[in-house]
């Protein structure tokens, strides 16, 4: 029934957050880390498309990956094990603001001042906090691996903050 549930808020929430070609994630051939990533930088690509893409690009590459290979078991059923509260809040603005906001921006839309350079662009962290896949597991693996993995810059915090610290992000993440 769980698994039900889960299937029908990620169809539905498909239709509401989704970025052109989200329905070719499931092709014959295996994405690899880059596919998603080349196939922005084609030239040949309209630019109406591409301009679809802006701000979804960091998150969908991730998607992708995710899709294809699930969490890590370390992370794979995790709560943030902290109670919402405007102290935690406050501390997980801190955090972002000192880590996160270059790249993402002030509000977490992305457009961080250290954005301008990056392919993909980093994702808009605001809205993709409070989409259904956006678990805790799924942001507490995103955190603390990077993009390493799936070729983008976002950088590893797992060796940086503390866990409380991520949590606290996540909390701040999730009331922007």
């Amino acid at each position: 029934m769980k698994a039900l549930i889960f299937t029908t808020l990620i169809l539905f929430s498909l239709n509401s957050y989704s970025c052109p070609g989200i329905g070719n994630w499931n092709m014959d051939k295996r994405m690899n880390n880059s596919m998603m990533k080349n196939w922005m930088n084609n030239p040949n690509m309209p630019k109406s498309q591409k301009r679809g893409w802006m701000g979804c690009q960091m998150s969908m590459v991730r998607h992708h990956f995710y899709m294809q290979n699930g969490l890590p078991d370390k992370y794979g059923n995790l709560t943030n094990p902290l109670k919402s509260s405007s102290k935690v809040i406050s501390v997980g603005k801190k955090v972002f603001e000192n880590n996160c906001m270059s790249c993402h921006g002030k509000n977490g839309l992305g457009n961080g001042v250290a954005a301008e350079g990056l392919t993909p662009k980093p994702t808009n962290i605001a809205r993709f906090a409070k989409m259904p896949i956006a678990s805790d597991s799924y942001l507490f693996w995103t955190i603390s691996e990077g993009g390493e993995k799936i070729d983008t810059a976002m950088p590893s915090f797992k060796e940086s903050l503390k866990k409380n610290e991520i949590w606290s992000v996540i909390h701040y993440l999730r009331n922007l």
